[in-house]
């Protein structure tokens, strides 16, 4: 199986090859992020099939990173794995952009931990799990939380993703973490080649299962509205922390 992976979920953009004979990936460090991902997506994967001597249409699957992420990121992946599964006639799988990162370490447990603006963090917590077809099992599935209402980790840890790069939430997570936290991974982003990896290990395992239409390829998004006002900003952390304290903003 030839399996083309898109991640544009962060400021890195990347694209991967995966086949029984080749793997191989460019990313690119987009500093204005937005839209402008898209203008080199496509010409990244135009030149990683080039060199490579793969057609576009002798791919078998397309792969994407779903989010959690960029709003505008996540919907590029999607749109660009929805685009070219249409005009080639094949499927499409989509994978948690958190277990990319996850897929990065060689943790036993890993807690990923994004930075997602206005003081809150997409988190999820994995442990590694041969039995599982994706090779991790998911403790806590992403979620969009803040560091006083993330669960504390109850093994040792490898933290990863730019949460803990982030100069106020780092170090309340390493606070939160405690003893638990084994290390850091910094300066790290969901990478393509890890979302293929993945791929090719869920489609070797449940073939039937793992592959969805193009039609029904979709981002996850975790937060529904991207701007609140700042009384919905501390309503919703008094939700989360359970006390309605007054909250400086």
């Amino acid at each position: 199986m030839r399996f083309l992976a898109i991640e544009t979920s962060s400021p890195m953009i990347s694209v991967a090859l995966h086949t029984p004979d080749i793997v191989a990936s460019k990313s690119f460090l987009d500093e204005k992020g937005g839209a402008s991902s898209s203008e080199h997506t496509l010409p990244m994967v135009t030149t990683l099939l080039a060199e490579a001597s793969v057609r576009l249409q002798d791919i078998d699957l397309i792969v994407y990173g779903r989010g959690p992420g960029s709003f505008t990121g996540v919907r590029i992946a999607c749109g660009l794995a929805q685009g070219l599964a249409l005009g080639l006639g094949k499927r499409v799988i989509g994978i948690d952009s958190t277990l990319a990162l996850a897929e990065a370490t060689k943790a036993a447990h890993c807690l990923v931990a994004i930075d997602a603006r206005m003081d809150e963090l997409y988190a999820a917590l994995y442990a590694r799990d041969p039995s599982c077809a994706l090779g991790w099992r998911e403790v806590l599935s992403p979620c969009l939380t803040g560091t006083d209402a993330l669960p504390t980790p109850s093994h040792d840890v490898v933290g990863i993703g730019s949460g803990f790069d982030h100069p106020v939430l780092g170090p309340q997570l390493r606070q939160h973490c405690g003893a638990h936290l084994q290390s850091v991974v910094e300066l790290a982003h969901p990478m393509a080649a890890a979302l293929a990896g993945l791929a090719a290990r869920w489609y070797d395992r449940e073939v039937e299962v793992c592959t969805t239409s193009a039609a029904d390829a979709a981002p996850l998004y975790l937060r529904n509205r991207v701007a609140l006002t700042i009384h919905e900003r501390t309503q919703e952390r008094e939700q989360r922390t359970g006390h309605t304290g007054r909250a400086s903003v």
